[in-house]
């Protein structure tokens, strides 16, 4: 067995398991860019809307301490939200793991062409190898796990392993994505009650009046014109014309 071969090997795999952990990160932080931006535009549309319902009075059927505290706990999220869009800078992360994996399969290839290398190109393609790692964000443990899980087992032994790798996997992504899907799900409470609310009213129907109130308001409402209903009858009595009764 050859020893240099053995390190190029050696080299290749961790180019590649490198390469594929960026390619990873990229699409992880390209989805993370895609959440943040849905999350606080529908937060900020239900920031809108509560106001709105009231300005314009539209019966909700929500009492307006609960209106009161939904909105002050959607624009603390948007807060929350907008720091995090800005601080996690997920646009630039994404197009630099991006870069870095591009820049290790580039490294890859020219390893490939070299099946037998001296030790000093070894040592030149070790160094540039920890370079390109260097000059980048390293990326995540999550990241890793998902490139290692699509390599599946060849031997039924590996199996269990494998599991609990995927199920690691997994606690993590939801560790990664779970705060978008509260945000997400608490815009959905705030839109289905409010819409429900007001769809309720729209549905309700109008109260009949009671079979009294007519005749208390036509009593209320004076005599009426001749010709409808009774007739109005008018008194010929003149107390200032003598002579007449």
């Amino acid at each position: 067995m050859n020893p240099p071969y053995n390190r190029v090997n050696d080299l290749l795999e961790r180019i590649d398991t490198a390469a594929a952990s960026r390619h990873e990160a990229s699409e992880r932080y390209a989805l993370h860019q895609k959440l943040s931006l849905c999350t606080v535009a529908y937060l900020a549309l239900a920031l809108v809307l509560i106001p709105l319902v009231q300005a314009l009075n539209i019966p909700t059927g929500i009492a307006p301490v609960y209106l009161f505290a939904a909105e002050a706990v959607i624009a603390v999220l948007v807060l929350v939200y907008g720091l995090l869009i800005g601080e996690e800078k997920f646009i630039a992360q994404e197009t630099a793991m991006r870069d870095s994996a591009f820049e290790l399969e580039r490294l890859g290839d020219r390893v490939v062409a070299r099946q037998k290398i001296s030790d000093a190109d070894y040592a030149a393609l070790t160094k540039e190898y920890f370079d390109i790692l260097d000059r980048y964000a390293a990326h995540q443990p999550l990241d890793y796990l998902l490139t290692l899980l699509k390599t599946r087992p060849e031997v039924p032994g590996q199996w269990p392993s494998y599991l609990l790798l995927w199920v690691r996997a997994q606690l993590l992504r939801l560790c990664h994505y779970l705060h978008y899907a509260f945000g997400l799900a608490f815009t959905v409470l705030v839109f289905g009650t409010l819409l429900g609310g007001i769809g309720q009213h729209v549905r309700r129907p109008a109260p009949d009046l009671h079979p009294g109130a007519v005749s208390d308001r036509s009593a209320a409402s004076g005599p009426q014109a001749p010709g409808r209903g009774k007739p109005l009858i008018l008194s010929t009595h003149c107390a200032a014309c003598p002579g007449r009764p």
